[in-house]
This record gives C-alpha cells, sequence and structure tokens, in this order.
C-alpha cells in the first residue's frame, strides 16, 4: 500500500498510509464524512480480476477513500491536500437518489441542501 513519504529508514518503516493520513487529514478539516474501504473482488482498467483472499490481503486490489461534504468544501480539501492525491484518481460524484421499484429505476437530483448526514441527522449545509 502506498505510505506518506518519509525520510531516513525508521521514517520509511513506519510512514503511515496514505488512506489513513487523508482521512485523519478530512477529521481535522471538519468534512462530514470520511471512510476507506477495500476491495474484495474486482478489477481495474484492461487488469485481471483480483480477489482477497480469506487468509491474505491482496494488495493488487484497491482501497477507496471516500469523503463526503458539500462540493465546495472537497475542492478546498484537494486543493489543501493535493500532495496526498497527486497523481491518484479522484472522482466527484454528485448525489442522485435512487428509487427501485418493479424493475423500474427513477432518480431524482438532490442538491446539497436534500442531502441529510446519516449520523448526525443534519443537511450538509448545516455545519456544527
Amino acid at each position: 500500500r502506498d505510505r506518506v513519504p518519509a525520510t531516513g529508514l525508521l521514517g520509511r518503516l513506519t510512514a503511515k498510509p496514505v488512506y489513513r493520513a487523508l482521512i485523519q487529514a478530512a477529521k481535522a478539516d471538519g468534512l462530514q464524512n470520511a471512510a476507506a474501504f477495500t476491495t474484495h473482488y474486482g478489477y481495474t482498467a484492461n487488469g485481471k480480476v483480483h480477489s482477497q483472499g480469506v487468509e491474505v490481503e491482496n494488495p493488487n486490489l484497491t482501497i477507496c477513500v471516500e469523503l463526503i461534504d458539500t462540493k465546495t468544501a472537497l475542492e478546498t480539501f484537494c486543493r489543501k491536500h493535493g500532495e496526498l492525491l497527486e497523481g491518484r484518481t479522484v472522482i466527484y460524484k454528485h448525489v442522485e437518489h435512487w428509487e427501485i421499484s418493479e424493475g423500474d429505476v427513477v432518480g431524482n437530483d438532490a442538491s446539497p441542501d436534500e442531502v441529510i448526514d446519516g449520523n448526525k441527522g443534519r443537511k450538509l449545509t448545516e455545519k456544527s
């Protein structure tokens, strides 16, 4: 797994994984939500399909860091922490609520003031 750049032998041996540094930075910057997810089964681009074994982690699979907040807050975060994000895939997705029933999918666009923080029950635009 990628680690934060460090100097010296001890620094390199104890360097923090990038995903942990991103989540700690998100918490320090006050983003609404940050979580890391490992991929259990999948592929990237034209690569072969990989799976995570029951006993051994597969370092070839993707770790996804999900950050949730308003677009402005996420853009500010990315500018501030560009050294951690440079050269990595960053995807911004606007929220769309989907209702699925009887094989039909109905999508409704959600503005940032409609997105509810599930943990605190408030809208993303209502910062504490």
